[in-house]
């Protein structure tokens, strides 16, 4: 159920009946929205059942590399010093996980950069690749077979490990900032008030889905790292995440919209 950034869907979540029958799956990008809208039709986690978290999913920073010589971390953290401001990088929209990394990457590197949002991270990949935008730091199965085909350079993954997708591909954390990580992550919720047996049951059925072999072989082609917590462990990450997250949208300056 698509619209206004999968909040059309949680609302239709939220009112669904708490029985177990009726979960959505997500991405960490939800844990962003208390940030950076002034007014949502529901509270994270608090109107929600988190089942579990299911998986991480990489994001990587990449540069055109006919635009950007830097081929690591170091080098790529010292040009935009060097540049102060001239470099621009594009995202999937103002606010969002793609926003929010390069924000991170360049705080980090007290540094400066133009942000260029898209409407959608197509549009975003397609002027990346054009030339149009200099970096981005999108998932990586967005843009692995460009990294491949060396249309696009890597110059590293914001996940606290490599990842077995493209191995060859170092972390951020790795080169030269050991803080320097973004959680990406997948999670299964349910409505508000679901029963312990509701979500015993769900959660068996989440995790025994994901240990199936094509299941696994899928998320591993797709750069994500299978991760079954448990529900009170995933709370616990919505809370963390949205705690981060809004310490970060005030270090940049973002202003809810």
């Amino acid at each position: 159920m698509p619209g206004a950034g999968g909040i059309v869907g949680l609302q239709a979540l939220a009112r669904a009946a708490p029985d177990g029958n009726t979960l959505s799956l997500l991405s960490s990008n939800v844990v962003i929205l208390p940030s950076v809208m002034k007014s949502m039709p529901f509270k994270i986690p608090e109107d929600f059942t988190p089942i579990a978290i299911v998986g991480d999913g990489a994001l990587v920073l990449v540069v055109n590399p006919k635009k950007v010589e830097a081929t690591n971390s170091q080098e790529f953290m010292a040009l935009l010093r060097k540049r102060k401001g001239e470099l621009n990088y594009g995202s999937g929209g103002s606010g969002t996980t793609l926003h929010l990394a390069s924000e991170l990457y360049l705080s980090t590197a007290e540094a400066n950069a133009k942000h260029i949002p898209y409407k959608g991270v197509g549009p975003m990949v397609t002027d990346l690749l054009s030339g149009a935008i200099d970096f981005a730091s999108p998932s990586l199965l967005s843009v692995l077979p460009h990294i491949r085909s060396g249309a696009l350079r890597a110059i590293g993954l914001y996940s606290p490990e490599r990842v077995s997708a493209a191995p060859e591909i170092a972390t951020l954390a790795e080169q030269n900032s050991p803080g320097l990580k973004f959680d990406g992550w997948l999670a299964v919720v349910g409505p508000k008030s679901m029963s312990a047996s509701a979500i015993a049951k769900a959660h068996s059925a989440v995790a025994y889905a994901f240990k199936q072999p094509d299941v696994v072989a899928a998320m591993d082609a797709s750069g994500i790292s299978i991760r079954i917590t448990t529900p009170a462990q995933a709370t616990e990450e919505f809370i963390r995440g949205k705690e981060k997250t809004a310490i970060l949208v005030k270090k940049i300056g973002l202003e809810p919209q």
